[in-house]
């Protein structure tokens, strides 16, 4: 198993409209930023902010959000009126109007330059917003019909819960078999195609649709994974939960720490090293999982710090 390469889904107001440069850096930059952000300390936050912006072409929008905070802070409303204007614009537009998220974060903004940001709408018309759809629409598809692969019946009870000798797990087996198959055959043609290396939109389907995939076709495609991973098109965490899954799949250590609900030894890789697991892949050092998209309501997903997850998660194995 250890032949799985050690290579060092975004959403609306992701950040990203295929910046070419290496997103990795950034990332671990910018995660540093968010942590000193977090803390309170906004002086510090905001030079690594403002370094981690030189390192692609275009920044994640949660990034430029706190970054703006910080401005606002400080009482630069013209600043931060001209970094959301520049940075709304440069990934096409605002699907609704920004005012409640301006409220909620107490960034002050003159209605005419509230007005300005607001009139960066998304063009649901074009034909790039059209083929994005399409792709979306791949995806859900195959998500809805590989979970509905994984019911034992109509009360939707997960096929797994029954023994291996259950004749509806017998034969449920290989419908998910054959539903996997195609799946993959469809993410490589995705992928083969540029679906996937120019679109906005993907997020927590296409995550899904990793966790489930078969160890072997996950490594057929791993390179190419991580190059979404490194222009800013696949979250690092997800690329590093599939991975992770693999790994105990097969009875061997994770490596990312993302994905410990299957493992059966959490001691057999030190912290330090796992940590540069992470960080090879633009994965947070800090948090167990940082938020990826824009989450202002109801606020980052599982922000729990990476120490306290770690010895929680040993704990919970002894």
């Amino acid at each position: 198993m250890r032949k799985i390469l050690i290579i060092a889904t975004v959403i609306f107001l992701n950040g990203n409209l295929f910046g070419q440069r290496n997103y990795i850096p950034y990332y671990n930059i910018s995660a540093e930023a968010e942590w000193h952000y977090d803390n309170g300390r906004f002086d510090q936050a905001e030079v690594l902010f403002e370094q981690a912006f030189k390192q692609i072409d275009l920044p994640k929008t949660k990034d430029v959000w706190l970054y703006a905070i910080i401005l606002s802070k400080k009482g630069e409303k013209n600043k931060v009126y001209r970094l959301l204007k520049t940075h709304f614009r440069k990934i096409g537009g605002v699907s609704r109007r920004i005012d409640p998220y301006l409220k909620d974060s107490n960034i002050e903004l003159s209605d005419k330059q509230i007005a300005k940001i607001n009139s960066f709408i998304i063009d649901t018309t074009s034909i790039e917003y059209m083929d994005e759809m399409k792709t979306i629409s791949i995806l859900d598809s195959m998500v809805e019909v590989d979970q509905l692969s994984k019911k034992k019946d109509a009360g939707y009870d997960s096929i797994w819960w029954v023994t291996g000798n259950d004749s509806v797990f017998v034969e449920r087996k290989k419908i998910i078999q054959d539903v996997d198959s195609l799946n993959y055959l469809a993410i490589v043609d995705l992928i083969e195609n540029g679906k996937l290396k120019k679109n906005r939109f993907v997020g927590a389907n296409f995550s899904l649709l990793l966790l489930h995939m078969r160890t072997d076709r996950f490594v057929n495609i791993e390179p190419q994974l991580f190059e979404l991973v490194k222009t800013g098109i696949l979250d690092p965490w997800d690329f590093a939960s599939a991975k992770d899954r693999k790994y105990t799949e097969n009875g061997d250590c994770i490596i990312y720490y993302a994905y410990t609900y299957t493992a059966d030894d959490l001691t057999c890789i030190s912290y330090d090293e796992i940590l540069n697991n992470r960080r090879s892949i633009g994965l947070s050092a800090y948090y167990r999982r940082p938020s990826f998209n824009f989450y202002i309501r109801p606020g980052r997903m599982m922000k729990t710090p990476m120490k306290e997850f770690y010895e929680s998660e040993l704990k919970r194995k002894q």
